[in-house]
């Protein structure tokens, strides 16, 4: 499933919800740029730390951090979501292999 910002975490059961009655998920395509200045952009967009959480209410198997590193967003440096990612997935004590994200211009198959 493609997961959007912050429809999916505007409230705390909402993931929860999804996970219960669509998921598990196979992949799942999550945002997890553009969040810098947050009391700016919390109310658009997910970082990286809501991201996990959302990779976890939703049950996903696989999931692939998108909307980050082509453009400045936010205020972010345009390599920040991909380490911050690392960080928060180490944070919460989830397999990394379980959210990747891709170097730029990698494609694969699944």
């Amino acid at each position: 499933g493609i997961i959007a910002d912050k429809a999916v975490v505007s409230t705390q059961s909402t993931g929860n919800q999804i996970g219960h009655h669509l998921g598990p998920f196979d992949l799942s395509l999550i945002p997890i740029g553009a969040y810098k200045p947050r009391q700016y952009l919390r109310c658009q967009h997910v970082d990286p730390n809501e991201a996990v959480k959302v990779h976890q209410e939703v049950g996903s198997k696989l999931s692939l951090g998108i909307h980050w590193g082509t453009f400045q967003l936010g205020y972010e440096h345009y390599m920040a979501p991909k380490l911050d990612l690392a960080a928060a997935l180490e944070e919460a004590g989830v397999d990394p292999a379980t959210f990747i994200t891709f170097k730029h211009g990698q494609t694969e198959e699944f």
